[in-house]
């Protein structure tokens, strides 16, 4: 009797059999160093490809990112009510529910195994899980736009770009205690001339000052962008820790459904309407026609940013998606050019571009391909 079949299972002779598994003296299937070999170079490929898809997500980011800074910029003045704004954008998200249910039920039977099966739709995160950590995002998310949206009336967009790349800095920042970052003094020095560069090129003599007459108040606004940012980076974090895992077969859809769940959680944000309202922080007032196209469109184009910051985090960590959207400020100043705006930067706004641009280079290289 051949070895490697049981009478169970008897060998068909039609079989082909090219590595000699059915025969008496079986050969191995590869050696240890061939199958070492293999194992490391498909590490290499998962790398790659994994690298690769993170790159198109963050360059999806930074087109997503302008769009919606020069959307949001121009519905300000038509429709000033940022909160409203930013509740109707992220309420938006819940429909991407609708995108992973057809895919699930595209894919998959109705009675398909539960969450940390294999083969489980759900991959390692059950409903409970996401309700729990979509609840909380969708509050820290919500700020986070709703004080990126005043900060926008009262600074010019390159600039407001600017204090935004400062994210990574917090993202280390909370990447050490919480996803175990290592700390050298490179790191440090990257992190202080990072904020070395925003500070001049939000508060520079002429750096990032407007000739826009709706823009005052310019302190405040870049107050609320660091607000902003530090939440964002919170964000991201979080979303890393609580909400992904390196061995979830669907990760991409996933991301979908645990957006889509913001989207749901953000209706625990509603009492904040009459709450603002009444004690005169905000007023409410229906969007016109008009606005709401804009708010719709902007909707779209926070999704798409929202959606390609969650799969590039996946495939990659959040500090290598912080350090790449560096390219968004001069994508902005880019863009303005190409709009006829002025150019609002001045000598101490691109000193401040530069250390923050070296500041991410240097914390790139340390971070070993973050």
């Amino acid at each position: 009797m051949a070895k490697g079949k049981s009478d169970a299972f008897p060998a068909n002779p039609n079989d082909e059999d090219p590595i000699g598994i059915n025969n008496d003296e079986a050969a191995p299937l590869l050696s240890p160093e061939k199958a070492t070999d293999n194992a490391k170079k498909g590490t290499r490929l998962g790398r790659v490809l994994a690298r690769a898809g993170g790159l198109f997500a963050v360059a999806l980011m930074i087109v997503s990112w302008i769009a919606t800074g020069e959307l949001v910029q121009g519905l300000t003045p038509e429709y000033p009510h940022p909160f409203a704004i930013c509740y109707f954008t992220r309420l938006g998200w819940s429909c991407l529910l609708a995108g992973w249910a057809v895919w699930r039920f595209g894919w998959f039977p109705l009675n398909a195994p539960p969450a940390t099966r294999p083969d489980s739709p759900l991959g390692p995160f059950g409903w409970g899980t996401y309700l729990k950590w979509a609840s909380i995002l969708s509050i820290v998310g919500l700020i986070s736009g709703w004080t990126w949206y005043i900060s926008l009336e009262h600074t010019p967009l390159p600039s407001n770009t600017a204090v935004y790349q400062t994210a990574p800095v917090f993202v280390f920042m909370l990447s050490v205690p919480l996803l175990g970052e290592k700390v050298t003094w490179v790191k440090v020095l990257s992190t202080i001339t990072c904020v070395a560069g925003a500070a001049l090129v939000s508060f520079g003599k002429g750096g990032g000052q407007s000739s826009d007459e709706h823009m005052t108040n310019q302190g405040f606004g870049f107050a609320m962008c660091f607000l902003s940012t530090i939440l964002y980076a919170t964000f991201e974090v979080t979303y890393k820790l609580k909400a992904t895992d390196s061995a979830d077969p669907v990760k991409i859809p996933n991301a979908f459904r645990f957006l889509g769940m913001i989207g749901v959680g953000v209706i625990l944000s509603t009492p904040m309407f009459p709450i603002l309202h009444y004690t005169g922080v905000e007023s409410f007032a229906w969007p016109n026609h008009s606005a709401l196209k804009l708010i719709l469109i902007n909707c779209v184009l926070d999704a798409v940013f929202n959606t390609s910051l969650l799969v590039a985090i996946m495939l990659t960590s959040p500090l290598f998606c912080s350090v790449a959207t560096v390219l968004t400020l001069p994508a902005s100043i880019l863009g303005n050019t190409l709009l006829g705006k002025p150019d609002d930067l001045h000598t101490e706004a691109y000193i401040g571009c530069v250390l923050i641009s070296l500041g991410f280079l240097a914390l790139t290289v340390v971070s070993g391909g973050h």
